[in-house]
């Protein structure tokens, strides 16, 4: 169900509901919000500016439907003049800087186009709320991405426990029983050269580097100041320097003496949970189930 204000529905009641126009809040995982309309000028509501040149955004139409099913919009995003981490917008969504960030479409009324009228809002009606899903259409001109409701967030296996071999639980979860600040890393420094938007570099890494695939890392310090990153892999670079490597690639290589943390990922086995976090007495899966076999 859309929400309005009471002045709106009294102006949509009075058959007055000829101009408006439609704003974007864009809140990404590293909290940045963002804010844009699909008008020629900005618009100001709320005590905030919606941007009419930062990017270009429109959409499709809102599919909604009852029950459970996923509802979702299509965003048509063209570059504008704003920058998202020292990057261009299309640079940004390449980077995965907008994978997960919270897009809020509403629109706002006014009882005429005219400066005095924009300057004083007759109400909002929000239209949709849901996440960036995935960016399905990236050219030089722009995007399309898909935002999808939080009901995707349902779209997970059932039934909720299944015979596997490997573990069933989410790692530092309950059913886990462990305790994520226990497993960090004391605090690393990145090294002075070597570093990428992909890879991070470290003294502090070397011999432990490989211990940390498929954990995460997140930085402490600098401009990438909370920013956290999947690991997808790492290694001793040479006697003195261990590297991992990122996922998504970050908005900017991070730069010598930045601060940053890991904690290790678990692969679901039951020879990581014993020998990495001593937890086999929480192992979740069934390693020793026979595996299913033809004959004939």
């Amino acid at each position: 169900m859309k929400t309005a204000t009471t002045e709106v529905k009294n102006l949509l009641a009075a058959g007055g509901a000829g101009f408006f126009a439609e704003i974007f809040t864009i809140t990404l995982l590293d909290a940045t919000v963002k804010r844009y309309t699909s008008l020629d000028v900005d618009v100001a509501y709320g005590g905030n500016t919606f941007s009419a040149t930062g990017l270009k955004v429109d959409r499709s139409k809102i599919r909604q439907v009852r029950g459970l099913e996923v509802d979702g919009v299509t965003l048509t995003v063209a570059p504008g003049s704003d920058t998202f981490g020292g990057l261009s917008f299309l640079a940004a969504v390449r980077s995965g800087a907008f994978l997960g960030a919270w897009v809020l479409c509403q629109r706002v009324f006014f009882t005429s186009f005219t400066a005095a009228a924009m300057a004083a809002p007759v109400g909002i009606i929000t239209l949709f709320n849901g996440r960036w899903s995935d960016t399905p259409t990236l050219g030089r001109g722009g995007c399309q991405a898909n935002i999808k409701s939080i009901l995707e967030l349902f779209n997970i296996p059932w039934p909720k426990h299944t015979y596997q071999a490997g573990c069933a639980w989410q790692l530092y979860s309950a059913g886990c029983g462990l305790a994520k600040a226990t497993f960090y890393s004391a605090e690393m420094t990145v090294a002075a050269t070597g570093s990428t938007t992909t890879s991070v570099k470290s003294a502090d890494l070397h011999g432990v580097a490989a211990s940390y695939k498929g954990g995460v890392l997140f930085f402490t310090s600098g401009a990438l100041d909370g920013v956290q990153r999947t690991v997808q892999s790492g290694s001793d670079v040479d006697g003195t320097y261990g590297q991992i490597t990122v996922t998504p690639p970050l908005t900017a290589a991070p730069a010598a003496g930045v601060t940053f943390k890991v904690y290790p990922g678990c692969d679901k086995t039951l020879t990581t949970c014993t020998n990495v976090f001593s937890n086999q007495a929480n192992f979740r899966g069934f390693p020793f189930v026979p595996v299913p076999e033809t004959t004939i």
